[in-house]
């Protein structure tokens, strides 16, 4: 069943406003996430609503609704969303990054290195949420480091909506 014309609408526009910034300037890298980041929010809400999934929480949301509707295997075989884990995996791994303490970004990158598409998708799509609200949330501060972690987080959201609005709209 595809989208409704004015949640089409939505969606085209938001998809737009990510491609009007930039990845040179520093406040277009955070722009850009925060844009890629509210249409995936947008779309796996809508997702969970049109498919009657119901999870409880946001986190949930974000992990659950887009493993099922899109298929862990689906997620686990696509080449961008593997680049986009690669280079987040190796930040966290060299400990560049933190996303949440050192225990749990372990096991993140624990399950990102297995060949197991569900645990693989899981670990992804929670490391992605996590990272969302470190940035949401302020403890991502706006400094020009952030930008080695947003550029693979906004590669991976870019891909994900891109892949469930061409679901929705099959």
């Amino acid at each position: 069943m595809p989208l409704p014309q004015d949640t089409a609408e939505f969606v085209r526009r938001w998809r737009d406003k990510r491609t009007s910034y930039g990845d040179d300037r520093l406040e277009d890298v955070f722009d850009r996430f925060f844009t890629s980041y509210v249409l995936y929010n947008f779309l796996y809400e809508w997702v969970a609503l049109r498919e009657r999934y119901t999870f409880n929480g946001d986190r949930k949301l974000a992990v659950k609704v887009v493993r099922r509707f899109l298929g862990s295997s689906e997620l686990f075989s696509d080449a961008i969303l593997q680049r986009a884990a690669g280079a987040i995996t190796s930040l966290i791994r060299r400990r560049t990054f933190y996303i949440r303490d050192t225990v749990w970004d372990s096991q993140r990158v624990m399950k990102l290195q297995t060949n197991d598409p569900e645990q693989w998708s899981k670990g992804f799509l929670e490391v992605i949420y996590a990272i969302r609200c470190n940035t949401f949330h302020g403890q991502k501060r706006f400094e020009e480091e952030q930008r080695l972690i947003l550029k693979p987080c906004i590669e991976a959201l870019e891909r994900l909506n891109d892949l469930l609005i061409n679901r929705l709209e099959a």
